[in-house]
């Protein structure tokens, strides 16, 4: 899973700094479509349903696919809300991926 969180980070670090290179009101289109992304994931969790029944045991198939679909949108929606991309350097990549 950490290869994985890695592999997402960087990917998402390259293009929204290709982005902000080349395409500066496209970087502020995905900014707010990354609010509008978390926004409804907010309201969504808001008005679930909660349950005070204790869970079931679950079973976990094994899958082939790295991560959850929702990891991508994610890194691409928080990224440029908490890190300015046109300015992140290598150093700065690098210390973002061992973080992580």
């Amino acid at each position: 899973m950490v290869i994985g969180d890695i592999i997402y980070l960087a990917a998402a670090l390259a293009g929204l700094a290709c982005i902000a290179e080349t395409f500066t009101t496209l970087l502020i289109v995905i900014k707010w479509a990354g609010v509008a992304y978390l926004s409804w994931l907010a309201v969504q969790f808001w008005r679930a349903n909660p349950t005070t029944k204790r869970p079931e045991r679950v079973h976990v198939r094994h899958s082939h696919h790295a991560g959850q679909s929702k990891v991508r949108p994610i890194y691409v929606s928080i990224l440029p809300t908490v890190i300015d991309v046109s300015t992140v350097n290598m150093a700065d990549a690098l210390l973002l991926l061992a973080v992580t």
